[in-house]
């Protein structure tokens, strides 16, 4: 889980897609305290708006 935590650094905007993982409290609280945001469920379809930021 270290992935999300590396990303933070160079972007305020991360959101981790759990889909079938299951996070330990501590391992949530974690993520959670370097702001990443977590969702659990699978990721649709995607797309940019063209001006950088992701939309799902």
């Amino acid at each position: 889980m270290h992935q999300p935590l590396l990303l933070r650094q160079w972007s305020e905007g991360i959101v981790f897609l759990a889909q079938t993982l299951e996070l330990s409290p501590p391992e949530r609280e974690r993520e959670e305290a370097f702001g990443v945001n977590i969702v659990q469920g699978r990721a649709g379809q995607g797309d940019t708006c063209g001006n950088g930021k992701f939309i799902c």
